[in-house]
């Protein structure tokens, strides 16, 4: 799970820059970014047509993070979870969980009066990602925005008639129907945990940086899994 794509940033030698650094540096930013939208909202100094801004930063923020974890098709170096036997040129990244239920998470859908007063920035980041087919990517075209129960996240993959094998990357056969939530905190602790042969090094930090564990165990009580 290491940074293999140029960075975008013209001058900037990214093997000087650790994933930690980007992804803290990013949501740094867009921290700010999204509390002053929010703040101009609320007091109605900036149109309302802008009510949707917070939303598109977090998206981008999710997106360009995963990639800064090696979570894009052109690498995959970061996915926890691969569809078998697809090649890396007819894959594409999909989120297990749709980054638009991500983003109501940290907005709490309650007209920003309490964003991320659940949820950080950075415990948003570790929900599944899954490096799937273009074939099976398309079939879930109709099913982008749902999950109707976020303790089980491929339950979504059966509605969408995908039933090629999922793995995760210890290789273990994911069971799309029965896998909860629970089962993939478990596996990203895994990856985090320096005694496990499946260790990242790179994952590692930003988890312990965000004190993901906290957020996690906290989030799993709430869905009683």
């Amino acid at each position: 799970m290491i940074i293999t794509k140029k960075c975008l940033i013209k001058n900037w030698d990214e093997s000087n820059i650790s994933p930690l650094q980007m992804i803290r540096d990013r949501i740094l930013i867009d921290q700010n970014n999204i509390n002053f939208v929010v703040d101009q909202l609320n007091s109605k100094k900036i149109n309302k047509r802008f009510h949707d801004e917070p939303k598109r930063i977090i998206n981008t923020l999710i997106r360009s993070c995963h990639g800064s974890l090696g979570m894009y098709a052109s690498t995959s170096t970061g996915c926890l979870y691969y569809e078998e036997g697809t090649s890396k040129k007819e894959t594409t990244v999909e989120h297990t969980v749709p980054v638009s239920k991500l983003i109501d998470m940290y907005l709490n859908s309650d007209g920003y009066k309490s964003i991320g007063s659940l949820y950080s920035l950075g415990f948003l980041l570790f929900f599944p990602v899954c490096l799937l087919s273009k074939n099976s990517n398309e079939k879930l075209k109709n099913f982008s925005k749902t999950n109707e129960d976020i303790k089980y996240p491929f339950r979504r993959y059966l509605m969408a008639g995908i039933d090629d094998q999922i793995l995760d990357h210890t290789g273990r056969k994911i069971d799309l129907e029965k896998f909860t939530i629970r089962d993939h905190f478990s596996l990203v602790e895994e990856t985090s945990d320096p005694r496990s042969p499946h260790y990242s090094k790179e994952f590692s930090e930003v988890f312990n940086y965000f004190k993901v564990k906290d957020e996690y165990l906290k989030f799993i009580q709430s869905l009683q899994v």
